[in-house]
């Protein structure tokens, strides 16, 4: 159910755009905030993150470790409000290479445009 999907030896990616169309059920506009969208994100999950904020000011983002089929993974997912609606772009790694790629996943972070 992503909008876009890659994935390479090391890191993959996965972007989420979420329409203010639809968000509009559950309250939110063109004119709801970053802040807006966190928090409905963490309804949505029900789980309540540590949220940041990039040094860029273009975008929140929140992190977590997952096991999936017997794997342990780190994830990033950041945040972004784009003219039709929010952007949900959530990078990932292997968490035994979670050190070693957190800083280019947040370089990948600061480099998108919506």
């Amino acid at each position: 159910n992503f909008t876009y999907y890659y994935e390479s030896s090391n890191v993959g990616v996965t972007a989420t755009l979420e329409s203010f169309e639809e968000l509009s059920d559950i309250g939110l506009t063109k004119n709801s905030s970053l802040e807006d969208y966190f928090k409905a994100v963490e309804e949505s999950n029900n789980k309540t993150y540590e949220m940041k904020k990039s040094s860029n000011g273009k975008y929140l983002y929140f992190d977590y470790s997952a096991t999936l089929s017997g794997k342990e993974f780190y994830y990033i997912t950041a945040i972004y409000k784009g003219k039709t609606g929010f952007w949900l772009v959530t990078y990932f790694c292997e968490s035994k290479n979670k050190e070693k790629l957190t800083p280019t996943m947040l370089k990948y972070a600061d480099s998108v445009e919506v």
